[in-house]
């Protein structure tokens, strides 16, 4: 009897457990496209609720890259292999880094949700983000004064 309520207090204990996996995880998706259905910029900070120096927005063509290709083919000095491969053309990609290069982040978004028109810059927390369209969907996004990378 004892081993029986033992076990149902595990199983109690482990769906909680599951219940909570997940929350305190951000939906950085549905943040973006929430501050942008109610104003028109907003800076990255804003977004981004955690602690970065700069970030990545991938281009088009580097979609199926890993983070060490990613790096490589551009000559840049960060850390960031543990961005796998994309697997699709219809997502896009910002890979978020501290000061010393090494990776913090990754954001990722279809391009039915967001449509990033800012490609293959470098963006920082003050950046500021422009909502370009009045059309809903897909938000279309542009990163003002973002510095290119790789040129």
């Amino acid at each position: 009897m004892t081993k029986r309520i033992l076990a149902f207090i595990l199983c109690g204990i482990m769906l909680l457990c599951l219940a909570s996996c997940g929350q305190g995880k951000e939906d950085y998706t549905a943040k973006l496209v929430s501050i942008m259905n109610s104003k028109e910029e907003t800076s990255v900070q804003d977004v981004f609720s955690f602690e970065f120096d700069r970030a990545y927005v991938f281009n088009f063509e580097d979609g199926y890259l890993n983070g060490d290709g990613f790096a490589q083919k551009y000559n840049l000095d960060i850390s960031i292999s543990q961005v796998e491969a994309g697997k699709t053309d219809n997502v896009q990609r910002i890979v978020f880094v501290d000061e010393a290069g090494n990776f913090v982040s990754l954001f990722q978004c279809t391009m039915d949700e967001i449509f990033i028109e800012s490609k293959g810059v470098v963006i920082d927390p003050e950046t500021v983000i422009n909502r370009s369209s009045s059309q809903e969907k897909p938000l279309q996004i542009t990163f003002e004064s973002a510095d290119r990378y790789g040129s």
